[in-house]
């Protein structure tokens, strides 16, 4: 349970906003190569790339909910077994 700490979960937000930033910076790469008239495969390549960074940092910002999901259920479970074992209401 510890591994799911409140620090935890502000590393991973720090992480997925580094990871946000760089697809931003891929974003404007890309509009800059059209104003500069780059050869379709090469803005297709990348636009391609940024493509694949949304879908991991998608993938990932999903593994944290359910990170906190199972995190809570954890804190529900050792409050009904705590309230259960001592009487407690």
């Amino acid at each position: 349970m510890a591994k799911y700490s409140k620090r935890y979960f502000e590393t991973e937000k720090t992480k997925s906003m580094n990871r946000l930033h760089r697809i931003e910076g891929q974003v404007k790469g890309v509009e800059k190569m059209i104003e500069e008239n780059r050869s379709c495969q090469d803005i297709i390549q990348q636009l391609m790339a940024a493509r694949e960074a949304l879908a991991q940092l998608g993938l990932e910002i999903l593994k944290q909910e359910i990170c906190r999901i199972n995190l809570k259920q954890k804190e529900r479970m050792i409050e009904k077994y705590a309230q259960d074992m001592f009487r407690l209401k």
